[in-house]
């Protein structure tokens, strides 16, 4: 029976009550599907954990299996470099304290192995800890405690983002918004949206990294040049012109803000 919706993940929660059901949860979530006579088989994504702590892989592992997803684990970042050679996982949900090579070391060798998409979760409280984990590479972070909607819904935001890759489409349709990349033209529920040279190019930007954080410094450094990375005022009343002009605000529509990080457009 599925958890209620409205758990956490948190390193409180992690309790051992459970672990021989959730042990077999993660086990059997490694073979592969028996295909139904007639039908295709469709195999789960297959999702890494990589977290030092025991009940926290088995717990965060059962909870993903629940979701739909395949699991295999890691309890540290050498370990997380092996498997991820070994079985090709589709994406990875990385906690930022691990001992010996540290979170970011780990992503950094993630990211030389492989190019599955990386969630980076952490209950560091630093606001500089986002920064630094997108910059180095991650394409989504996420503090500690944290729903297990939120996260179950991020990992599928960049597997789509990923899937979708270097499609040559001139038009994009993501937050309830159809971009045509070729005429740099918005529009909304079918009405073209006007948009000044500045937000269309904010907004191609997140479109393009849909489902993904984008820094705020990348942002300036892309829409207005390297000279206006450090000019966050700027980029703050484009965005809010560019919401208004949407019909949205900073807590409805498909700009959603991270605080002290950037901007990601979802949906």
């Amino acid at each position: 029976m599925r958890r209620a919706r409205a758990e956490t993940w948190q390193r409180a929660d992690f309790t051992g009550s459970h672990s021989h059901g959730m042990t077999q949860a993660i086990a059997l979530a490694g073979q592969p599907e028996q295909p139904i006579h007639g039908a295709p088989c469709v195999v789960p994504p297959t999702v890494m954990v990589v977290d030092s702590s025991p009940a926290a892989r088995e717990t965060l592992g059962s909870m993903l299996v629940q979701e739909g997803f395949q699991v295999v684990t890691a309890a540290g970042g050498a370990e997380a470099v092996r498997m991820t050679l070994q079985r090709h996982p589709d994406a990875i949900v990385l906690e930022m304290e691990l001992p010996g090579i540290d979170g970011l070391g780990t992503l950094s060798a993630l990211r030389a192995a492989c190019d599955a998409p990386v969630v980076v979760v952490s209950a560091k409280d630093d606001a500089s800890a986002p920064v630094r984990a997108l910059e180095a590479g991650a394409d989504d972070y996420l503090p500690k405690p944290c729903s297990m909607d939120e996260l179950a819904a991020r990992i599928r935001a960049v597997l789509r983002r990923r899937r979708g890759g270097t499609a040559t489409s001139t038009t994009l349709h993501v937050g309830g918004l159809e971009l045509d990349f070729e005429r740099r033209m918005c529009r909304r529920d079918g009405i073209v949206v006007p948009l000044a040279r500045s937000e269309w190019r904010v907004l191609s930007h997140l479109a393009r990294n849909a489902g993904r954080v984008v820094i705020a410094t990348e942002l300036l450094r892309q829409c207005w040049g390297p000279g206006y990375q450090d000019d966050l005022q700027l980029l703050r009343i484009c965005v809010s012109r560019l919401r208004r002009k949407l019909g949205a605000t900073s807590r409805s529509g498909p700009i959603r803000t991270y605080h002290n990080v950037g901007y990601a457009l979802e949906g």
